[in-house]
């Protein structure tokens, strides 16, 4: 499903959900999960930042391996509520469960859909925003991750679509994103360019992680300028 270029983004007083959905399997131990976690704690810093004294946006960090799990301190809770001294991801969760991952994320966002289908001034939210990153493969005994992908993205709010952004990591020799799957998960511009990063430094999946989160953006093209500006800072410190 492809979006195009507005200005609809996050408005004072209007708080934007971000959803972060994180690959906890065994693969991730180690650097990754650590780096995954730093991102995570930057980018509630920076919503934090961004936001003043007001919590513009809140956060959902779901973490999924066998399982897919709400972690305790972000269950769409408002940034300045969040203690990100308590924020942990360690690449101990199991195997790669995909298709229960996205379940959790349609019920938790369906839910926070409905409660602000009332607000007087519904058009003035911003569209929650979902990123999602893994190192590997859905295991195939969990199903086909592509229907519950799909029955994600089929979510809208004021008639548009919310934004899924996602990234495949690759910084082990061993590690094997399934860059297609990421590619027709992601949301794609009107131009169709999916919402995909590769991620080939654990320290650039941290910085990714912050970028994205806290950036406001509430359609695909203001995403797609955010991960080319993304794409322009990996380059310098690559040093290509």
């Amino acid at each position: 499903m492809s979006q195009g270029y507005s200005q609809r983004s996050a408005k004072p007083n209007r708080q934007q959900l971000v959803v972060v959905i994180a690959d906890n399997s065994f693969s991730m131990r180690g650097e990754k999960a650590s780096a995954a976690a730093q991102g995570v704690v930057n980018m509630i810093l920076e919503c934090q930042i961004a936001g003043g004294e007001q919590s513009n946006f809140r956060v959902l960090l779901i973490s999924f391996a066998t399982e897919a799990v709400i972690h305790p301190e972000c269950r769409r809770t408002p940034v300045l509520e969040i203690d990100t001294d308590r924020i942990g991801l360690y690449g101990d969760g199991g195997q790669t469960n995909m298709p229960a991952a996205f379940r959790l994320a349609r019920a938790q966002i369906s839910e926070y859909l409905g409660e602000i289908d009332e607000h007087p001034q519904k058009s003035k939210h911003p569209l929650p925003l979902v990123i999602f990153f893994s190192d590997g493969h859905n295991n195939p005994k969990f199903g086909d991750p592509i229907p519950e992908a799909n029955a994600l993205k089929a979510l809208t709010y004021d008639s548009l679509p919310i934004l899924i952004v996602t990234a495949g990591v690759a910084v082990d020799e061993d590690d094997a994103p399934d860059e297609d799957l990421l590619k027709a998960i992601a949301t794609t511009t009107d131009e169709g360019y999916p919402l995909y990063v590769p991620i080939q430094r654990a320290d650039l999946l941290s910085l990714f992680l912050a970028n994205t989160g806290s950036s406001a953006a509430s359609t695909a093209g203001e995403l797609h300028q955010v991960i080319r500006r993304l794409e322009h800072q990996v380059t310098r410190r690559l040093g290509h």
